[in-house]
């Protein structure tokens, strides 16, 4: 499967006749590194992935946590039509490794 910008041109493209509620549901499935690799092959892709990996934000140590903020706070307010990660987190898992169950 290809999603390229050529690709979404020719009429026998997936990404032309397969609805996003699909590929969404499809990218479900995949593991992050997964996910990773699809947001990199097109725009569309990139804005259907990007909800699903910033959903659940999990930070183990601190300098996941630092890199986290410095990224969140280095990213510039976006116009009306458009999302910045802020709003496609929607929980946070901060886990502790010094406590042991």
């Amino acid at each position: 499967m290809v999603l390229t910008r050529r690709a979404a041109r020719e009429q026998n493209s997936i990404v032309r006749w397969l609805p996003n509620e699909i590929l969404s549901t499809v990218a479900l499935y995949s593991s992050k590194s997964d996910l990773l690799v699809l947001c990199r092959t097109s725009r569309l892709m990139h804005d259907i992935v990007t909800r699903l990996l910033y959903h659940t934000v999990s930070l183990v140590t601190g300098a996941q946590m630092e890199a986290f903020l410095r990224t969140m706070e280095s990213i510039q307010k976006p116009t009306d039509s458009s999302l910045s990660l802020f709003d496609h987190v929607r929980q946070f898992v901060i886990k502790d490794q010094k406590v042991t169950a």
